[in-house]
């Protein structure tokens, strides 16, 4: 592959999904709700940008004529010859925008780095594996699911803007609503004291 030309694409930022192109156009999306359309070509020609009111993570998908954007509150259908106006809204969850109180807050706060703690899924490929590991995963979970990892992930944002490893603490945010919050942590030093005893209790009954 030969790279024409690198030009900062203007109005995205935190980009995790993969661009799509079809009739001589290429669809991009960001996790802060930007649409960008570009024009195939070898110089960046930006031919719109539009702003939803949502987070898109997975990368968009095309069939026929339609365009499919999954967010993490909506799953838009796009169709041409469509003005914006009129984008069909396939499935909807209710959204809370209530601003966060003080109790609220220090409760998320526990919460976030109670999850900072989890140790990586097993299952998690990291490197190049990032972003199809977690496209898959949104492409197959529940709404309610992709919802709150994208509720928790706003927070980790707002509350600790500047965290070392953001892929990273995204994926710990998604194992820990996958697994309803389930410990995926190393096995305790009492379950491990458990078994050495049990070894140790086999050893003297071998030995009589």
């Amino acid at each position: 592959s030969q790279v024409i030309e690198k030009d900062r694409l203007p109005g995205l930022g935190g980009i995790y999904s993969s661009p799509v192109g079809a009739a001589g156009r290429i669809y991009m999306t960001d996790r802060k709700g930007t649409v960008l359309v570009l024009e195939r070509g070898d110089k960046t020609k930006v031919l719109a940008t539009n702003q939803l009111d949502d987070d898109f993570h997975a990368s968009p998908a095309l069939a026929g004529k339609k365009l499919f954007l999954r967010g993490m509150r909506f799953l838009y259908c796009l169709e041409e010859e469509r003005a914006p106006a009129k984008q069909k809204v396939v499935s909807k969850l209710p959204a809370e925008k209530k601003p966060p109180t003080a109790s609220s807050t220090k409760s998320t706060i526990g919460l976030l780095m109670q999850i900072a703690k989890r140790e990586l899924p097993k299952d998690y490929p990291a490197g190049k594996g990032h972003q199809p590991f977690v496209d898959k995963w949104f492409a197959n979970a529940p709404p309610e699911k992709s919802s709150r990892v994208g509720q928790l992930w706003k927070e980790q944002e707002r509350l600790f803007p500047n965290m070392k490893n953001r892929g990273a603490s995204f994926i710990k945010i998604l194992d820990y609503v996958r697994t309803n919050g389930a410990n995926r942590r190393p096995r305790s030093s009492r379950v491990m004291l458990i078994t050495i005893l049990s070894q140790f209790t086999k050893l003297i009954l071998d030995s009589k």
